[in-house]
């Protein structure tokens, strides 16, 4: 069963994620929205990094959280 949620993941699930990010840049600078279109790449970025590594990104999110309040 996990080798069938990895390979969703990896098959459709991140070129849905990027197809939409790209969209959503391509919009933004259609309509003059500079500012958009780079958040829309940064956070199409950040999704992409976080579907090819969830464990290292939340590894890094509980160090942080860890730091904050002091576990």
């Amino acid at each position: 069963m996990q080798s069938v949620v990895e390979y969703i993941i990896d098959n459709f699930l991140v070129w849905i994620v990027v197809g939409f990010a790209g969209w959503k840049v391509v919009e933004s600078v259609r309509d003059s929205k500079i500012g958009s279109a780079i958040i829309s790449a940064v956070l199409g970025g950040l999704a992409y990094y976080f579907l090819k590594n969830p464990t290292q990104v939340l590894e890094w999110i509980g160090n942080i959280w860890g730091r904050m309040f002091g576990g």
